[in-house]
């Protein structure tokens, strides 16, 4: 995966400006046709980044401020702040009450669902994929993985992503419905395979959203 700009927070150190980016670290780490290396790569930086995140909330919650987005206005830090209090609390409670095993627990049911090999992972490394429209040859920054109900239940809706860009206030289980109803402006069919498609993710990497891909093209 290949990103544009500078991504995370910045910091001061010995007279320099240094971009905080573990999604940045992890995706350069990614080389062509080593699908197998890539997706260690992106479980590492994943897992990493989760962990991160966890303690960023530490942060949030004493400071009142999220460093990762600095231009925010001041609502957006308090709302954070907010959230990030109450989350503390609630992981104080649970160390408490049941031990730091169910923390673990928390951590591993956001995380193991959004890696290889489980079936999940298709819909989640090709959310933001630079796939190229058959007809008119565009890039479109997002995709949805259409692999039978069943993978739509696995992964409660999140699979129609493209349809979820378009229509974002409308609630998660009715997208499969605006898709049937709408065949003009979403692929047809059901026949994914979520294996093939982790494959290719992680085997040849894109431009995430297509972030330079045409600068690259004229390359």
């Amino acid at each position: 995966m290949k990103l544009k700009g500078e991504i995370g927070p910045q910091i001061k150190a010995l007279g320099k400006k240094l971009t905080m980016s573990i999604s940045r670290s992890g995706f350069n780490l990614w080389k062509e046709n080593n699908p197998f290396l890539n997706g260690i790569a992106f479980t590492c930086s994943f897992l990493f980044e989760r962990s991160m995140l966890i303690l960023n909330d530490f942060v949030v919650a004493l400071t009142g401020r999220n460093f990762f987005f600095p231009n925010k206005p001041k609502e957006f830090h308090d709302e954070c702040a907010k959230y990030c209090r109450c989350a503390v609390l609630l992981r104080a409670v649970l160390m408490f009450m049941a031990g730091w095993k169910s923390l673990l627990f928390l951590y591993l049911s956001e995380t193991v669902w959004s890696l290889p090999p489980h079936p999940a992972c298709a819909m989640f490394v090709t959310n933001h994929g630079s796939d190229e429209d058959e007809h008119s040859g565009d890039c479109i920054p997002s995709a949805s993985t259409y692999a039978g109900r069943w993978y739509s239940i696995l992964t409660l809706g999140t699979n129609y992503h493209l349809e979820h860009h378009d229509f974002p206030k409308i609630p998660l289980n009715k997208l499969g419905e605006l898709r049937r109803i709408a065949p003009d402006f979403y692929r047809t069919g059901t026949s994914d395979n979520v294996f093939q498609i982790m494959r290719k993710a992680f085997a040849q990497p894109s431009f995430y959203a297509c972030q330079n891909v045409n600068e690259a093209l004229r390359e």
